[in-house]
């Protein structure tokens, strides 16, 4: 039965990923706190479809939805519901629940760091100990995940720092980058395919599945080491942070159909242990270093076609400004250079990717790369070069595939 409910979840990852393209690891993450019954938090611009997958997640479970726009203004009314006037009439103090975040399975706040800390507090208690008083009765809230949003991290992180500690998952997102990818999502239907439906009796399941998951010694050495070395670059978790993360880990090997967690399974705490966004890349390599060198090296090769892409970008501009056959010759020429250089990485990334499939390791990140390389390829190609047909050119000079 439970590797039908995994089923289940892998096919709702699927299907949520044909619906939103370039949002697979928003969606692999959103999936990952339910599981481990965590908090996550996307920040990036709006119309980045934050919100709708968390939307179409809840629908597929059948599960209630609570959705608010926080700003300066919110107040606990707009989360718990205004009071019950017939009941104070009875000398009882009560709010209208229906519909409120205290009878929400699922929750997303919105602007999260707009809203004053009055409101982000009175919301602590509802999302960590999923309680609320209502009166003098503490009732409980049947809230399976919060998810929040916001398109920058708070100014003010000490005042809102509390708040922002409880989404142990966190996420920076952008607008489709991929050109075949920003068309497939024009040609998407209105009405998109049915998703698969899942139970709050397949989710306790899953979760009870998750709980039995082996955390063996060689997971616990290899965390030891990953915190010594983040503490090494100054980078500190808290120990209920590091807690936390042992359910997510636990998740991903349930979703992999391991019964312990394994070394590519820490790949999942970069989105865990950074406070800032200057972090990021290091809690990465830090994580990869200990846990999967090859794809340390993937890293690598991300950054060297970041800056390839930042060059050309740069150089298109430049002759924009001064169209010059001495500038369009010099773009020429920096645009051969990049193929080789593109030549170079598509070839690393082959051969990473054949070693990895030879020991049996994940190749998700290994993939992202090749498409990475591809779509640098397309913009020196068509830009630098001035090169037609480029993805039959790309397909057969990089042998992507």
């Amino acid at each position: 039965m439970t590797d039908i409910i995994r089923d289940r979840f892998n096919a709702l990852r699927d299907g949520l990923a044909a619906r939103y393209l370039e949002r697979e690891v928003e969606i692999d993450l959103a999936l990952h706190a339910i599981l481990a019954g965590e908090h996550m938090l996307t920040i990036g611009p709006p119309g980045t479809a934050k919100s709708q997958i968390i939307r179409d997640i809840a629908k597929s479970f059948g599960g209630r939805f609570f959705y608010n726009l926080m700003d300066r203004f919110t107040t606990k009314e707009d989360l718990f519901g205004p009071p019950d006037l017939k009941a104070i009439k009875e000398g009882h103090f009560r709010r209208v629940s229906n519909g409120m975040l205290q009878e929400a399975n699922f929750a997303f706040f919105d602007e999260i760091f707009k809203t004053s800390s009055a409101a982000a507090n009175s919301m602590l208690t509802a999302i960590n100990e999923r309680a609320y008083k209502d009166g003098d009765e503490w009732i409980d809230i049947p809230l399976i995940a919060a998810f929040a949003a916001s398109n920058e991290l708070p100014s003010d992180r000490e005042e809102l720092g509390a708040f922002f500690d409880r989404f142990l998952i966190r996420r920076f997102v952008t607008y489709i980058k991929e050109p075949k990818n920003f068309v497939s999502m024009l040609r998407l239907p209105e009405t998109p395919e049915p998703l698969p439906q899942l139970s709050f009796e397949h989710l306790r399941e899953a979760r009870e599945a998750v709980a039995a998951i082996k955390f063996p010694e060689s997971a616990e050495k290899l965390m030891l080491d990953i915190r010594a070395t983040l503490d090494l670059e100054g980078i500190v978790a808290s120990d209920r942070r590091w807690r936390q993360t042992t359910k997510v880990l636990r998740a991903s090997a349930w979703l992999k159909g391991y019964d312990q967690v394994r070394e590519e399974d820490f790949q999942i705490l970069q989105h865990c242990l950074w406070q800032s966004p200057q972090e990021i890349k290091t809690v990465l390599r830090i994580i990869l270093q200990h846990a999967n060198p090859m794809e340390e090296k993937v890293v690598d090769l991300l950054d060297s076609l970041e800056e390839i892409e930042e060059d050309v970008r740069r150089m298109v501009k430049r002759v924009q400004s001064d169209p010059s056959p001495a500038a369009k010759k010099e773009m020429t020429e920096n645009g051969i250079e990049w193929w080789t250089k593109l030549q170079d990485i598509a070839k690393e990334v082959r051969s990473i990717r054949i070693q990895a499939e030879r020991d049996g390791r994940d190749t998700t990140m290994i993939d992202s790369a090749r498409s990475r390389v591809e779509q640098v390829a397309l913009l020196v190609g068509a830009d630098a070069m001035g090169l037609r047909n480029m993805q039959n050119f790309v397909d057969k000079q990089l042998n992507i595939d």
